[in-house]
């Protein structure tokens, strides 16, 4: 039995015990107490083992400051927890010593919160982990074979009771891909039962080795959200097990205390980063929008209705690209907040309840789409989307690219937070264009013009399984199902900007997407170097300043690609891409024309 405690140090292990923090450091629990007592006090380690043995810790350190100008701080150690040595581990941090399970030493010449950073980064590197990936992996596992065919496959999960499966090559061999029941329900949405499970798996898919420690797991799982990731050497591509999500929480979060303090300590990540996109809001917005978006957010506080910036927007922001477009999703009554938006600064408001959609156009002209957040569901390949009230991450669900889902929520807490569900800042970071989801381009081909635009217009790359996932697409012959005007829509889209588009179809022909709009659009050499001429001609032209007759890119551009067609083929083209007007007329009589302009050049 300990001695009773004096007064003094009575007030110490009170204030100890209102100091602490608890830490997952490597998968282990480990306690922390910094601490200024204005001076050196005795007999402190007694104190260090009581709050140890209350909180049924494996380690505690304590930080005991004796006064700020002093800079001078005692560490006590202690904890008992196998393969880990506190004296040895002291003498390694600041020339401390003691034995395995108690240790102290003295530092000097810093701060105890310098000292406490110190202390946590010293531990990361050298207590061992809680856990290996071998340690925690599920063997046997379920697989599906990548020739079942989907509906078969669907029927297989619910009689295992499972969500995901991997997909491998053969029984026992190696595993090739990942195929889920949403994507599963919407492959046989789609017609699609028939089709083996390899055409709508997805092949991204996570490894550890063995000896990974459990919490490089967890980091494999917050960067992804995959299902579950694979224990083994990817070369030869059979796992020794897989670990699930809830089997990770089970190890990281086997007590509730150690759940909340989680939170807790993830709640103040969070405001960190709110702090941080506020003030990237604050620098980066020219005054007149950041006024739009602070009107935004009064309007979701006062409302009290949460409003998030979605999109281009958000994607433009972190790029430090300029992009004056507002979208907005309400979780809630959109309709109503756009109404409410446009009373704010005396607007008018413009709505489509089919979508859930609003349009609010400020005295300046500035238009702010206003969305309900809502989830989209696809009837048939290549069909419009049917929309229903969803939340937010439903609503970034349905989105095409991974870098389009980043949202900002503007309201109503006070600091805005920059939310990502889907590894979009990841891979805003390396440049990357990624799919959501392996039935994306069969939900809606035009995201493969799309996905050119973009990859042309930011300087990024097609990842390589969502580039397999375009092959996929045309494979199915998706593109058959696709009405001629939102083909037309896209390809408008970038033939329209001059500076994308060569380099856009000359990646439109290396993915084999020219061939579906024509089976005789090809780019050989003599065409390319037609393209060439036609840009620098319609240069010239703006350069000139001259806008009668008015001359677009597209059809230009276009008209130069089928210019060696026979009028038949222009006509098919003209039909497939539902071209009506002035611009069918272009088309269909490019040769007159042209015979015209050489008459009138000649002369």
């Amino acid at each position: 039995v300990g001695r009773p405690l004096d007064v003094q140090h009575l007030g110490i292990l009170h204030r100890m015990m209102e100091r602490l923090e608890i830490h997952r450091v490597r998968g282990h629990r480990v306690g922390i107490v910094t601490l200024d007592l204005g001076g050196y006090v005795e007999e402190l380690a007694p104190l260090v083992s009581r709050c140890l043995e209350v909180f049924e810790l494996p380690l505690l350190f304590a930080l005991f400051g004796e006064g700020e100008q002093t800079g001078r701080i005692t560490l006590i150690a202690r904890g008992d927890l196998p393969g880990f040595d506190l004296g040895q581990a002291l003498e390694g941090l600041a020339g401390g010593g003691g034995h395995a399970t108690a240790a102290a030493a003295r530092l000097k010449d810093r701060t105890l919160l310098e000292a406490r950073e110190e202390l946590l980064g010293f531990l990361r590197g050298v207590l061992p982990p809680a856990a290996r990936a071998r340690d925690l992996l599920i063997a046997p596992f379920f697989e599906l074979l990548a020739g079942t065919a989907v509906a078969a496959a669907k029927a297989q999960l619910i009689a295992w009771r499972v969500n995901a499966a991997p997909v491998a090559e053969a029984s026992g061999g190696r595993v090739v891909g990942i195929v889920t029941r949403q994507v599963l329900d919407a492959a046989l949405q789609h017609g699609l039962g028939d089709r083996p499970v390899g055409t709508v798996m997805t092949r991204e898919l996570e490894w550890v080795a063995p000896e990974a420690p459990a919490d490089e797991v967890g980091e494999r799982m917050l960067a992804r959200h995959p299902r579950f990731v694979l224990v083994g050497d990817p070369a030869g591509g059979r796992p020794l097990g897989l670990i699930t999500r809830m089997q990770l929480l089970r190890h990281l979060h086997g007590r509730l205390e150690d759940f909340e303090i989680r939170l807790d300590h993830r709640a103040e990540q969070q405001r960190e980063r709110r702090e941080k996109i506020a003030r990237l809001l604050e620098e980066r917005l020219p005054p007149a929008l950041a006024a739009r978006v602070a009107t935004v957010a009064r309007v979701s506080r006062e409302a009290e209705v949460p409003v998030y910036l979605v999109g281009g927007f958000v994607r433009d922001l972190l790029l430090e690209r300029e992009n004056r477009d507002l979208d907005l999703v309400v979780e809630g009554d959109g309709l109503d907040f756009a109404a409410r938006l446009a009373r704010a600064v005396d607007g008018r408001v413009r709505e489509h309840r089919a979508f859930l959609t609003a349009v609010v156009i400020d005295p300046d002209g500035l238009h702010i789409d206003v969305a309900t957040a809502r989830s989209e569901f696809y009837r048939a390949p290549a069909a419009l989307p049917e929309v229903q009230m969803s939340a937010l991450r439903q609503d970034l669900f349905r989105r095409d690219f991974t870098i389009n889902t980043l949202a900002i929520r503007l309201g109503p807490d006070e600091t805005p937070e920059l939310i990502d569900y889907f590894g979009g800042r990841n891979d805003l970071k390396e440049r990357t264009l990624r799919v959501l989801h392996s039935l994306s381009f069969i939900d809606d081909p035009t995201r493969v013009l799309r996905a050119v635009r973009l990859e042309q217009r930011l300087g990024f790359h097609i990842a390589p399984e969502t580039r397999r996932l375009i092959d996929v697409a045309l494979a199915e012959g998706i593109f058959d199902h696709l009405s001629g005007s939102r083909l037309r829509e896209e390809l408008e889209k970038l033939l329209d900007d001059p500076a994308l588009a060569l380099r856009g179809l000359d990646r439109l022909a290396e993915l084999g997407v020219l061939s579906v709009l024509h089976p005789g659009l090809e780019l050989r050499p003599d065409v390319r170097a037609r393209l060439q001429a036609a840009r620098a001609a319609f240069d010239w032209y703006v350069l000139e300043g001259r806008t009668d007759p008015p001359v677009q890119a597209w059809p230009l551009l276009l008209l130069t690609l089928a210019l060696d067609f026979e009028a038949g083929e222009r006509a098919r083209l003209a039909d497939r891409l539902m071209l009506a007007g002035a611009v069918r007329r272009l088309l269909l009589h490019a040769p007159e024309h042209l015979a015209e302009a050489r008459a009138i050049l000649a002369t």
